[in-house]
């Protein structure tokens, strides 16, 4: 039982309680309601929090089951952190659609990129590329396309150093701060893709500059493009390439042997076979040799006046009279690939104009060709590119072999304006002498770097073969000491590869 001084203090308490102010009481309560809800949206948030996380695990889950060298430690914590997913999921986002862009590009006339061609690959005659199986996309052409777009950067290193290439995408301007593309290379990259639409720089409309960071984006976005053409689109090795035409041509082979024998296809036949390429040109009858082993060429030609003439030219002489038709004869491995090209340029037809007993033999095996066609489609022989393949494989491979050799020479110097000036007068000559000689061995049978393909090949740089001029010293010989003369370039010995190598230096960037 509770003491008088417990029940007194009891009370006290009581009555002071009924006293309080009611405001505290209200505010008492609203404070106990308002830490009430406090936890209750806490508990909310990490709900919603949890929630969030695991649609991003989710949807990392699906990245990764299409990208799965894309890491997510390369952006932070993409689980955890909304910024760090939004990046990585950009980034899918961007391989995905390159990749797309990869799968849908169909090349046009069964090359990668004619821009390529023309920046690049084409010498001395705009019919031979590097593009050496015409009308079939091959893993060649890829390599090729890499080779322009990023030089020593990519699988196509060899090519591009071959070449004497630096890349699209590896030339600086300091003045324009950035990679410049002219016209032709930014609908290129525009048409695969690879580019957003630029806008042309003040001063030229035709000039698009890429800054740093967007040559860096470019060649991502190049890998991905890449990843999804390869997988879409068949592109056979030379080999492969090789097999199949083989094959293909086997059928064909034995039906045509039947039908170029048959007695009333045999005259044809030998007309057509009188296309001698080379040197000895005997379908013309053109080139005479001497007692001195000097080639001349016997023909009738016309005159600017109109004048008829049946003359003999020297070799110099019917190149500078007649370039275009000299590279037709001598370029041409079979008549199929002269048939094409005499219809395809204006420039050989016209100087042909002015050769009658050329054209005129000419055009009996043309006619004997197309009697020849209209028998083979007869028979049911498919028309294929055997013969046009092998015979630009022939200069294509014979290319390499002469910039190979060129790039061999003095440790590739032959391309540095800046090595050559920091050489001594001596080196120079030796290194003259050594690119003099290689061109003598190319056309000295029993030497090993003889190949009549490369001769057909360097025939590409003849036409100019008169121009053009350079002062040199040479002995003065109505006197003592030397005189400065101009002398024209080509008749220099080593002025073909000299001609080449200028081409490869403008061509390098």
């Amino acid at each position: 039982m509770a003491s008088f001084e417990q029940r007194i203090r009891h009370l006290q308490n009581q009555d002071a309680y009924s006293r309080r102010d009611p405001l505290d009481s209200a505010l008492n309560t609203l404070s106990t309601i308002a830490l009430g809800a406090i936890d209750a949206q806490l508990t909310q948030k990490n709900k919603d929090d949890v929630y969030d996380m695991k649609l991003r695990m989710s949807e990392i889950d699906r990245i990764q089951s299409v990208h799965p060298d894309l890491s997510t430690y390369d952006y932070g914590d993409p689980i955890k952190n909304s910024d760090d997913f939004t990046a990585y999921r950009n980034e899918a986002k961007l391989r995905t659609n390159m990749e797309i862009k990869g799968t849908q590009y169909q090349p046009k006339r069964g090359i990668m990129s004619q821009e390529m061609q023309d920046d690049l690959f084409t010498y001395g005659d705009t019919r031979f590329s590097l593009d050496n199986t015409a009308g079939i996309l091959s893993y060649d052409d890829l390599i090729n396309y890499e080779a322009w777009l990023l030089g020593g950067l990519g699988a196509g290193k060899d090519v591009a150093k071959r070449h004497n290439w630096q890349g699209l995408l590896n030339d600086y301007n300091d003045d324009l701060e950035g990679y410049v593309l002219d016209e032709g290379d930014y609908i290129d990259l525009k048409d695969k893709g690879l580019v957003d639409v630029l806008e042309p720089t003040l001063f030229d409309d035709n000039l698009y500059i890429l800054s740093e960071g967007e040559k860096t984006n470019l060649m991502k976005k190049y890998d991905f493009w890449k990843k999804g053409f390869v997988k879409t689109h068949e592109l056979p090795t030379r080999s492969q390439i090789t097999e199949s035409i083989t094959n293909n041509n086997i059928a064909d082979s034995k039906k045509l042997d039947t039908l170029l024998g048959q007695e009333q296809n045999k005259l044809a036949v030998e007309n057509i076979n009188r296309w001698r390429p080379g040197s000895e040109n005997e379908g013309f009858g053109l080139v005479v040799t001497d007692n001195r082993g000097n080639d001349t060429f016997v023909t009738e030609y016309i005159q600017d006046d109109g004048k008829l003439m049946n003359d003999s030219l020297t070799q110099e002489e019917f190149i500078k009279d007649f370039p275009n038709v000299y590279n037709w004869l001598y370029t041409n491995g079979n008549f199929e690939s002269a048939f094409r090209d005499y219809y395809g340029s204006l420039e050989i037809q016209e100087e042909l104009a002015k050769m009658p007993n050329i054209l005129s033999q000419f055009e009996s095996q043309i006619a004997d060709f197309n009697t020849i066609t209209k028998e083979k489609r007869k028979a049911g022989i498919v028309e294929n590119q055997d013969e046009y393949i092998m015979d630009s494989r022939i200069m294509g491979d014979a290319r390499n072999m002469v910039l190979d050799d060129l790039q061999n020479i003095g440790g590739g110097v032959l391309f540095s304006d800046e090595a050559i000036n920091a050489m001594s007068d001596d080196k120079v000559q030796d290194l003259m002498r050594e690119l003099q000689d290689l061109e003598v061995a190319y056309g000295t049978p029993g030497n090993m770097h003889y190949n009549p393909d490369v001769l057909r090949f360097l025939s590409l740089y003849t036409a100019n073969v008169t121009k053009p001029t350079r002062n040199v010293n040479v002995p003065n010989f109505l006197g003592q000491g030397s005189i400065t003369q101009d002398v024209p370039e080509l008749q220099l010995a080593g002025g073909i590869l000299l001609n080449l190598i200028n081409e490869l230096k403008r061509k390098g960037q």
